[in-house]
């Protein structure tokens, strides 16, 4: 029985307030799953970010030994139509899709510039 047919709909005795606690701990127990899980999910994103950089580095040493500029719109843009229709299947938001690329292309573009600006101190 929904929480709030119990309090809204259900009358004051013992057996619903009994089962007003049941619910209560339950739906406690199950808010603390979900923020666990919600939790895990976040440090895996944390995570790729991580492993994302690390490839974004070793693609700004390559730029670096073969000449390249820093940025390349081909690729970014082909990497934004991605991101957009999975955006679509997913259900997100194209906005929300655009934010999230903008800001790992700026950290990546961050990343390789470092790399390119200390192979032109050498």
């Amino acid at each position: 029985m929904p929480l709030w047919t119990i309090i809204i709909e259900g009358q004051p005795s013992v057996s619903g307030l009994e089962d007003f606690w049941m619910c209560l701990d339950v739906g406690e127990r199950a808010l603390r799953a979900l923020r666990e899980e919600i939790a895990k999910v976040t440090l895996e994103i944390v995570r790729l970010c991580g492993r994302r950089f690390i490839l974004a580095g070793r693609i700004g040493e390559v730029k670096a030994a073969m000449g390249l500029p820093l940025e390349d719109r081909r690729v970014e843009e082909g990497l934004r139509r991605m991101i957009l229709e999975e955006c679509k299947l997913l259900g997100l938001s194209e906005e929300f899709g655009t934010n999230l690329l903008n800001l790992l292309i700026e950290e990546s573009k961050r990343i390789q510039r470092s790399i390119l600006e200390r192979r032109e101190r050498r």
